[in-house]
């Protein structure tokens, strides 16, 4: 969870310091863990994004920011790799599928709604090579998480069912219980309400199946993964699960306090 909600932050920032770059007037983030995440403007943006190179390079800036710190700092601490740092060596991978999930969005939103991906359609770029880019981030992803799957403490022998059980209570855990508050209680943003809810399902089922599917093949792809990037088996305890959670938890109030 501390991977996905830190990159929501970074992604976000990402966006911010393309407004400014822009020249986007008082420009502003709003986080929450549930809800819709944004950079808003306080302004006339119409000088500013008055382009669809402009739009685009907006939209594009927000996930290759997060891109490119995540995989960045992962890789950096790849060779130290431990249960210790997983939070961390785990945002790399995160970022790879979640940035996918979001150019998927943005396939479905084109052209009649403006989204990151959907500008960046808008100003040229062919769906084709989009979708090229869905398939090698998933792909990319898929097998950087298998590779940490023994800092999680799974081998390949260990049980589908276990497995699956430790991917659910993290991100998919994480957005259907924004798809229930969603439900419940609607979007802060009651405009565009029915579309937050939307993508907040599409990135749930999303996340089943990736999850689903990386707990299928850790079996027959680690062993010729683990010849590759051979990464020790962990044995997890408190000092390793204590301040993950607390990462998360943190993350998680700072974007409420953010929110409010």
């Amino acid at each position: 969870m501390f991977a996905y909600l830190f990159g929501v932050v970074v992604h976000e920032v990402g966006h911010y310091l393309s407004s400014l770059i822009l020249g986007v007037p008082e420009p502003g983030i709003v986080l929450h863990p549930f809800d819709l995440n944004q950079n808003i403007y306080g302004g006339d943006i119409s000088q500013a994004l008055g382009t669809r190179l402009r739009r685009a390079f907006s939209g594009a800036a927000g996930p290759l920011f997060n891109l490119l710190l995540g995989v960045g700092v992962s890789l950096v601490m790849w060779p130290r790799r431990s249960s210790r740092w997983l939070p961390f060596l785990m945002w790399g991978g995160i970022t790879l599928l979640v940035e996918s999930v979001g150019m998927i969005i943005g396939l479905v939103d084109y052209p009649e709604v403006s989204s990151d991906w959907s500008d960046v359609m808008a100003a040229g770029v062919p769906p084709a090579v989009i979708v090229f880019f869905v398939v090698a981030l998933l792909v990319a992803g898929s097998l950087w998480l298998l590779l940490l799957m023994p800092l999680m403490g799974l081998t390949a022998e260990d049980a589908f069912w276990r497995k699956l059980v430790v991917f659910l209570v993290g991100i998919p855990l994480l957005l259907f219980g924004a798809v229930v508050y969603l439900t419940l209680w609607g979007s802060y943003d009651s405009e565009n309400a029915s579309y937050v809810i939307q993508n907040r399902q599409i990135a749930l089922g999303a996340s089943v199946a990736l999850v689903a599917t990386l707990a299928f093949l850790h079996r027959p792809l680690f062993p010729r993964l683990d010849t590759m990037s051979h990464t020790p088996l962990a044995h997890l305890g408190w000092r390793d699960t204590v301040p993950a959670v607390g990462l998360c938890g943190a993350v998680f109030v700072f974007q409420l306090v953010s929110f409010n």
